[in-house]
């Protein structure tokens, strides 16, 4: 029984160690930021693509009346 408490009391001392060191702490919060930033870029990609896609499909549609109908009913479904 002592040798389970002295190995729950070196894991313990273990984990305070890591969770108070510094370079710990920096490299979470670097690694925060930058999960952050390609977030937020994706999701400015998204939607400069759902932009261009509905552009395209606006000026396709305009051209041919037959397939705009057709592709409308389509584009209700994905959006």
């Amino acid at each position: 029984m002592a040798a389970f408490t002295a190995v729950e009391k070196k894991l313990n001392d273990t984990g305070s160690t890591v969770k108070s060191s510094r370079y710990v702490t920096v490299g979470t919060t670097w690694f925060s930021g930058t999960f952050t930033k390609v977030v937020k870029a994706g999701q400015v990609t998204g939607s400069k693509t759902r932009e261009k896609f509905q552009l395209a499909v606006s000026n396709l549609t305009t051209t041919n009346s037959q397939i705009s109908v057709r592709f409308g009913l389509c584009l209700n479904y994905l959006w």
